[in-house]
C-alpha cells in the first residue's frame, strides 16, 4: 500500500470515529430544519463510501465495503433505539442507506475514471 491509501485509511477511520460519536452523542442535536438531518445522512454515508473506495480500491471493494457501510448505519440506528436520549428511525436509516448507494457509485465511477 502506498502512502496516499494509508492517509486515505487514517481519514476514514477519523470519520467513522466522528460519525459514531455523532450518532450516540445525547447533546448532539441536529438543525431543527425539517428534512435537513436526512441529508446530513445521506452526506454522512456518502462521504464514508467514497472514502471507502479510495481506501480499498480493487475487485473485492464494492460488495465488502457496501456491506460492511451498511451493517454500520443500521447498526449505529439500532443503537439509538437502546438510548434514551436519542431514537432509532427507518428514515434516518434508509436515508444511510441511500448514502452508501450513492458513495459507492461515485467512488467507483471515480476510480474507474482514474485508471
Amino acid at each position: 500500500m502506498t502512502r496516499h491509501h494509508w492517509l486515505i485509511i487514517g481519514v476514514l477511520a477519523a470519520a467513522l470515529i466522528a460519525t459514531v460519536v455523532g450518532a450516540l452523542d445525547p447533546n448532539f442535536k441536529l438543525p431543527p430544519e425539517r428534512g435537513l438531518d436526512k441529508l446530513l445522512h445521506i452526506g454522512v454515508f456518502t462521504f464514508l463510501s467514497i472514502l471507502a473506495a479510495f481506501a480499498q480500491p480493487g475487485r473485492l471493494w464494492p460488495w465488502r465495503t457496501v456491506l460492511a457501510l451498511a451493517a454500520f448505519s443500521l447498526g449505529l440506528e439500532v443503537a439509538q433505539g437502546f438510548d434514551a436520549a436519542r431514537d432509532a428511525s427507518l428514515k434516518d436509516a434508509v436515508a444511510s442507506l441511500m448514502g452508501v448507494a450513492t458513495g459507492s457509485i461515485i467512488g467507483q465511477w471515480s476510480l474507474r475514471a482514474r485508471s
